[in-house]
């Protein structure tokens, strides 16, 4: 264990009982770092210890030395082993104090309350650990709160003053920085939670920690900190949502720890409302990680379903399967996990009175017998095609609208209809059978859409071919139209109608020829689709435009017609209609391309540019604004759309932080620009050409609301030159060699210098200049990198105000640039021109530090005005050069000169400019702020903290032992990093003054 030097330790021995004190108290600490198996025999060792020391009169003696013991191991960093088994062998010895206390209370049975040895004792140490809670040092904090969550763990009761006192400063460490230091003061935070029963009245303070808690479990950005919160917080009817609401966290540990651990200590899953039972399978069986998914599995299977007693109808009923999005899938996982349930279910004695749990489980089960080829158990289970027509024509004859249980019987022949969909129509007689109720079917006034599209669906299995199918259903269409032109009754001809355009739009979703070649469906255009589109009825138009919208899909000249049509819609129409033209819109241009745009007379490209642009800027709908982002997207990756002004807008849109609040359009973009970029070298090309004019006037823009807009500044250029990293196009990554010859860094070089040279805001100079670092350029020829040299030279003539940390950054930009050699020089010549450079600084190394003009008109004349930080020097300080950050070298006692201008006139060794620069050199083209595809929300790079449902390792005693270590914070000041770097180094020689 790291020891701190030796010290006077505060009091001498006087004599020979207090010596032996401090000797066996020291020896005991040193034993318990060993092992923990030795800490019982420690333990008891001490306790005797401690008890001599009371009847010597030498109890304070002894509390003094333990503190100071105490004290050594305080600046241990985290996950130093001898520390954590001292600090479990203080909570050890503090548990064994009140045991014994507690024994001797329950023998002597006295009712009054007085200070004992182990209260004093308790006292002491916490109160002594609580004054290191504010010290400078994050692992003296850690350290304390460390202890603290342990000794409270073994404590039965505790002074109400010191328990405010404790309170308090846990609530202050649950803020901490340091995510190791929130974690123990989490923990102590659970440990005093109240004990009220389920009903009884809290106090206010108690309200309030939970109210903390509840929080922190929510916004908290280290997992390890939620799922303590999650293991640890008291079961409610109020805390209850909270913990279950993890199984949507970022982190997969903790997502499948509320499927292992927290439902089971749960119990009965009955307790929860359906809704929420609905959601945690939904979750949990749609995850993305799989040991999530098979979590809960294992709860579903050896949980759920033996609490309803193997049953799985029970398990259905105690879901909603009338709206179950999942139910299907359960079932299925059910019948995979346990085989034998599939050859023992049985329906013969219930097809006569069907209720929603028992045709949806009958449906799923001739549904997965039949995808795992189980034809005998069909057959044996499931009625002949006659027997389910005679089904579904007793479930049509009593479905009435106006009665009580209408959706019960709708959702029980919704399920028949999809069986029936599974069978083999092969029976002439029962095929003629169900072709006739079908038929009838479609004529029931009571009959919803949702059974509208189940009918027209099974007739699409009864038709072998795509035109009898067409025929047959719009004969259907026809005869309904007649009836109602025969009513007058105005509701009447409503519903007709809604009821055509319903069978209508089915067979369109069916249908895969073209408009052309079938009259049938042209006939229905005229008559029915075009006066639907026109009608004032809301619902018939809309339902109409749908219709109008699929016709199109089918046929090219359609689609050139309409758009001019949906086009007035998202422009002028109501919300609901801007959506559904949006969407249409945006199918037909991904189907059908450029070829419906441009035409004589039609509409142009640029009014659809500007329809989506304005519709992406319409932040009153959120839903368009991500309707419109992905359709853009899609056309973009189709090629129909290259305007680069879309894609800036799209930036534009994800980088602004008043989008935040629209979750999907976040969601949409996190996905697609990132797709989009890594496609193509060209995508890259234009991503690159529209990123810094986009950033600078989200710049602009966070000026006006923001104090500080470094952080965002910074990530934001770093999200770009990750996009726009030649090197993860999948074109590239899918090959052997990773050699591009792509030229979208070194065009963004140039977009950065230009800007760089016109900003003056701290924060635009610091993510500008950082940038620069970071590029990557697979080999310029002479002429670009001549160029690129001048562009440098012009950008550091035209730079005023930049800070120590820019320039530094520059500095390191311009010493990789000078470094870098052209593509095609010969070795040769190259190492010959290399030996003449070396013979040159060897000349001018006498007057090396003389010369200060290492970017003169930037730095002041006194060296000690300038500020910059001293770095410590490299351990291969032998070496002759270093690494420049895009790939060349740079010299440590010789001139960096860009043979251009005074830019490079000055010694990298005779400034702390100069050698700040070489110091700092680092490996440049290291993507920063990598986006992944498909995983956890990119979200936006604003804001230092997240908040998470969405959001936001497990962390009880098991889970403390955690192994992965929590990333320091960052930003902090130059003086702390300073004074915590002289701790670290020194950290054993520190002792905490108490």
């Amino acid at each position: 264990m790291t020891t701190a030097k030796k010290t006077h330790v505060g009091v001498k021995a006087n004599n020979r009982n207090e010596a032996k004190l401090y000797s066996l108290l020291g020896q005991y600490f040193q034993e318990a770092q060993r092992s923990l198996v030795a800490q019982r025999k420690i333990i008891v060792s001490m306790q005797q210890l401690h008890e001599g020391a009371v009847q010597w009169n030498m109890e304070e003696q002894f509390t003094r030395k333990f503190l100071l013991l105490v004290n050594r191991m305080l600046t241990c960093k985290k996950g130093d082993k001898s520390a954590d088994k001292v600090v479990e062998f203080i909570g050890s010895y503090v548990g064994r104090l009140q045991e014994e206390e507690e024994d001797r209370d329950e023998d002597e049975d006295d009712e009054e309350e007085e200070s004992t040895v182990a209260s004093r004792f308790c006292e002491a140490l916490i109160r002594h650990v609580l004054r290191g809670t504010q010290a400078k040092d994050r692992h003296v904090r850690f350290r304390c709160c460390h202890i603290l969550s342990t000794v409270i763990n073994s404590l039965s009761d505790i002074d109400d003053d010191l328990f405010e006192d404790l309170r308090d400063s846990m609530f202050a460490r649950s803020y901490d920085k340091d995510a190791s230091t929130r974690l123990k003061a989490v923990l102590a935070l659970c440990r005093i939670q109240s004990s009220a029963e389920e009903g009884e009245e809290e106090s206010a303070e108690e309200k309030q920690l939970q109210e903390l808690l509840l929080s922190l479990i929510q916004n908290d950005p280290s997992a390890d900190v939620r799922r303590a919160i999650l293991f640890n917080l008291k079961v409610t009817k109020k805390t209850l949502p909270y913990l279950l609401e993890r199984a949507r966290d970022t982190n997969s540990i903790t997502r499948r720890s509320v499927y292992g651990r927290t439902m089971k200590s749960i119990g009965d899953f009955r307790m929860l409302r359906i809704g929420m039972r609905e959601k945690l399978l939904q979750w949990g069986l749609k995850d993305r990680d799989t040991s999530v998914e098979q979590a809960a599995t294992k709860m579903l299977v050896t949980q759920w379903l033996e609490t309803c007693d193997g049953s799985v109808l029970e398990l259905l009923q105690r879901l909603d399967v009338l709206n179950s999005t999942v139910a299907e899938t359960a079932v299925e996982i059910i019948f995979d996990q346990k085989p034998q349930m599939v050859s023992n279910l049985s329906f013969k004695d219930s097809w006569d009175t069907l209720t929603p749990e028992t045709a949806f489980l009958a449906r799923v089960y001739a549904q997965y017998c039949l995808k795992k080829g189980y034809d005998d158990l069909v057959d044996a289970q499931v009625p002949e095609v006659t027997k389910i027509a005679f089904f579904i024509e007793r479930d049509l004859q009593n479905l009435t609208v106006d009665e009580e249980g209408y959706s019960e019987r709708e959702f029980v022949l919704e399920q028949l209809l999809l069986l029936a969909q599974q069978l083999d129509f092969g029976d002439e007689i029962g095929r003629r059978k169900i072709v006739d109720v079908l038929t009838n079917a479609l004529t029931n006034k009571d009959l919803s859409d949702t059974l509208v599209s189940a009918v027209v669906n099974v007739f699409h299995k009864l038709c072998t071919r795509e035109r009898d199918f067409i025929q047959v259903l719009v004969e259907i269409v026809v005869d309904i139209e007649d009836i109602a032109r025969e009513s007058e009754d105005p509701d009447r001809v409503l519903c007709t109608t809604l009821r055509c355009l319903a069978i209508t739009q089915t067979v369109l979703e069916q249908v895969e020829t073209s408009l052309e070649s079938n009259v049938e469906l042209s006939g229905l255009l005229d008559s029915l689709v075009l006066p639907s589109v026109r009608s004032h009825v809301i619902t018939i138009r809309e339902r109409g435009l749908r219709c109008l919208g699929l016709l199109s899909l089918l046929s090219r000249e359609q689609a050139s017609d309409n758009l001019m049509v949906f086009g007035h819609c998202v422009h002028k129409g109501e919300a609901e209609f801007k959506v559904e033209a949006l969407k249409i819109m945006s199918d037909i241009l991904v189907l059908h391309g450029r070829s419906v745009l441009d035409l004589p007379d039609k509409v142009d490209s640029e009014s659809v540019h500007k329809l989506y642009y304005q519709a992406l800027k319409n932040a009153d709908i959120p839903e368009l604004q991500a309707v419109a982002a992905e359709g853009l997207f899609k056309l973009l990756l189709c090629g129909v759309f290259s305007n680069p002004d879309l894609l800036a807008g799209i930036l534009l849109n994800y980088f602004d932080p008043q989008s935040a609040s629209n979750g999907a359009l976040k969601q949409v973009l996190s996905f697609c620009i990132p797709v989009y970029a890594y496609s193509r070298d060209e995508n890259q090309q234009v991503l690159g050409s529209v990123a810094i004019p986009a950033i600078d006037r989200i710049l602009r823009h966070l000026e006006d609301i923001e104090d500080d807009p470094l952080t965002g500044a910074t990530e934001m250029m770093q999200q770009v030159l990750d996009w726009t990293d030649p090197r993860r196009v999948v074109s590239i990554t899918n090959q052997s060699s990773t050699e591009t010859t792509s030229r979208v860094h070194y065009d963004l070089a140039f977009d950065i210098l230009s800007y760089l040279s016109e900003c003056r805001e701290r924060a635009e100079h610091r993510a500008y200049t950082s940038a620069l670092t970071k590029l990557y350029f697979p080999g310029l020829t002479a002429e670009e990198l001549t160029k690129l040299k001048e562009a440098v030279v012009r950008c550091h003539e035209a730079i005023e105000g930049i800070d120590n940390v820019s320039l530094n950054a520059f500095n390191r930009f311009v010493a990789s640039v000078e470094n870098m050699e052209p593509v095609g020089v010969v070795d040769g010549v190259a190492e010959k021109e290399a030996e003449e450079d070396d013979e040159k600084v060897a000349e001018e190394g006498e007057n090396a530090e003389a010369d200060t003009t290492v970017l003169r008109h930037t730095v002041p004349e006194d060296e000690d005005a300038l500020e910059a930080p001293e770095y410590p020097e490299d351990e291969t300080s032998g070496d002759t050069s270093l690494r420049g950050s895009v790939g060349g070298r740079v010299s440590i006692g010789g001139r960096v000169s860009l043979g251009l201008s005074p830019l490079g006139r000055g010694s990298m060794s005779s400034s702390p400019l100069g050698r700040g620069s070489a110091g700092r050199a680092s490996v440049g083209g290291s993507p920063i702020g990598r986006a992944s595809i498909g995983s956890h929300a990119v979200g936006s790079p604003i804001g230092r903290r997240q908040s998470r449902l969405s959001t936001v390792s497990g962390i009880d005693d098991e889970a403390e032992e955690s192994d992965e270590d929590e990333r320091e914070e960052s930003e902090e000041s130059d003086e702390d990093e300073s004074d915590e770097d002289e701790s670290d180094e020194d950290e054993s020689d520190v002792e905490m003054d108490m």
